[in-house]
């Protein structure tokens, strides 16, 4: 018998198979699911039988965003350092760009979310969410989400410095390392620089970004990662913020839609705000945890065994507990 265990927040989900199931592989979970966007109908997906989903997009600017002109800032020597060992040292574990993108874009929603219920005075356009678009002749990977956005002085702090004091240090102890490379992979979304891992496939970023706070601008961020980037003033950007990706030709292989939403289904299923990709919904298993042991139907607790056992078997049986506090299971 098999016991398949996941990480509780506020409860927990217990499975367990007949013997002849294939194996277990636990994937992240992240914060309350915001909503369903699914239709009654369903289909079969590797086995799984899932809601057929509605083809949606978060939201479109009416206008393209029209950029005045701008300033150049040169990165800080770390940033630059950073840059270097993100592009050329993390060949190997480049479809973490697309977690850490998701990661940065979940944060700005949930801020967003808090801020709207202890002020009133924050403008939210559209529902929240995160938008994919891959455009293949164009070369470009588009990530937007509907969250809190960026005014101009947290663009110069979130994009132009590294986020957190600790990373310098961490940065020089690697260059000194036999194991750079080994080392490498371990910065990646430990001292919040998140973002630069989107070098790892690009040779351009451009950030539209307008802030939800009241009377703010919109700004456009771009930069080819090789020591300096470009801030201006935009207009016609919608509050939130969108990220295009401009492809290098050895990183073609994430413009296909199948690729990018397994990469999603891989490390951001749990997210707790509906994804898509060109219009379809990605991540349509709820985090069953985050819910009420009656609100849980038998269908949902089969649907979501499938999904993170990748097997075509039923539970043998459900369990589901609460735990509040440090646990310990023997």
């Amino acid at each position: 018998m098999r016991q398949l265990s996941l990480r509780s927040t506020c409860s927990r989900l217990l499975g367990a198979a007949a013997p002849a199931a294939s194996p277990v592989h636990t994937r992240q979970a992240a914060s309350r699911f915001s909503g369903s966007l699914l239709t009654g109908n369903a289909k079969r997906t590797n086995g799984l039988v899932l809601p057929l989903t509605r083809s949606v997009r978060f939201y479109t600017a009416d206008k393209e965003p029209a950029v005045q002109s701008g300033e150049k800032h040169e990165f800080k020597a770390e940033t630059k350092k950073l840059l270097h060992i993100v592009a050329h040292s993390l060949y190997s574990q480049r479809e973490v760009f697309v977690r850490e993108l998701i990661s940065n874009a979940s944060d700005a929603l949930e801020k967003l979310r808090q801020l709207q219920a202890t002020s009133a005075d924050v403008s939210s356009e559209k529902p929240l969410g995160i938008d994919i678009s891959i455009d293949a002749d164009s070369k470009t990977i588009t990530f937007q989400d509907t969250g809190i956005g960026m005014n101009a002085e947290e663009l110069k702090e979130n994009l132009g410095t590294i986020a957190r004091s600790g990373s310098k240090a961490y940065i020089e102890k690697m260059q000194s390392s036999d194991e750079t490379k080994d080392a490498a992979n371990t910065i990646v979304g430990q001292f919040g620089v998140g973002f630069y891992s989107a070098f790892m496939v690009g040779d351009k970023i451009t950030v539209y970004t307008r802030s939800a706070k009241p009377d703010s601008e919109g700004y456009c961020w771009d930069s080819d990662g090789l020591g300096s980037y470009t801030l201006s003033k935009a207009d016609n950007v919608p509050v939130g913020t969108k990220i295009t990706i401009s492809v290098k030709d050895d990183a073609k292989e994430f413009l296909d839609k199948d690729k990018l939403s397994e990469i999603i289904k891989k490390y951001s299923n749990f997210v707790g705000f509906p994804i898509s990709v060109n219009g379809e919904k990605v991540n349509t298993v709820e985090a069953l945890w985050t819910k009420s042991k009656n609100s849980i139907t038998e269908e949902e607790h089969k649907n979501f065994y499938r999904f993170i056992s990748h097997s075509w078997d039923d539970p043998m049986y459900n369990l589901v507990y609460q735990a509040d506090g440090p646990l310990s299971i023997r």
